[in-house]
């Protein structure tokens, strides 16, 4: 997707049946930080699992983190006060209904929190912080098209998932953020496919 010295990357649809550890999605830098690539990819032993993701210019080896959680963890996973925008940047395992998702919080004290819940097997979550960006409000997605801000002037407003989550057990399943080329500005959205319910929330960011 780019190279990491120019690059920040982030999660933006998720996507199949994920039935246990054997299904992730990634996006994550491939080989050294000073020199190496981010790569979109996952492995799955079931089918249709996909996942999109999206790119801006950003010195992301200075000025970014990267943290984990896990169902396993006994707790959410402390991000820290000092990063403008956290997003998705992975997501694995079993997810049959809303009582399994991965998210992102702001918390007391400007503190961002990853953490998630299962009643499953193998749910697990990484984020991405970065700065350079200034973040907007959280969006609530429960059905149907959400709609949440446009691209702004010079198309500098782009959006991220900072929650996902529900019932993923078909090819068919996705939730994803999306880009309206047919208005003018382009108008980002969050939409979904497939049955069962499902969770999503996103923050939109502007380059600074």
């Amino acid at each position: 997707m780019g190279n990491s010295t120019d690059w920040g990357c982030f999660l933006t649809r998720m996507a199949g049946n994920y039935q246990g550890w054997g299904e992730m999605i990634n996006a994550n830098i491939v080989g050294s930080p000073g020199g190496g690539h981010w790569y979109l990819y996952g492995t799955s032993y079931q089918l249709g699992v996909a996942a999109s993701g999206r790119c801006w210019t950003h010195n992301s080896d200075n000025n970014s983190a990267f943290f984990s959680w896990s169902q396993y963890n006994g707790g959410a996973t402390d991000l820290g006060t000092g990063w403008s925008m956290c997003a998705l940047m992975w997501i694995s395992g079993k997810f049959q209904s809303t009582t399994e998702f991965v998210r992102i919080q702001r918390t007391s004290g400007n503190h961002w929190s990853l953490d998630g819940a299962s009643n499953t097997q193998d749910v697990a979550g990484r984020a991405v912080c970065y700065n350079g960006v200034v973040s907007g409000s959280e969006y609530l997605w429960t059905s149907g098209r959400l709609n949440l801000e446009d691209t702004g002037t010079f198309g500098k407003r782009f959006c991220y998932l900072t929650e996902v989550g529900g019932n993923f057990d078909n090819a068919n399943d996705s939730v994803g953020i999306y880009l309206d080329t047919t208005t003018n500005p382009e108008t980002w959205y969050i939409s979904s496919s497939g049955s069962g319910a499902k969770i999503a929330r996103a923050r939109c960011a502007s380059f600074t």
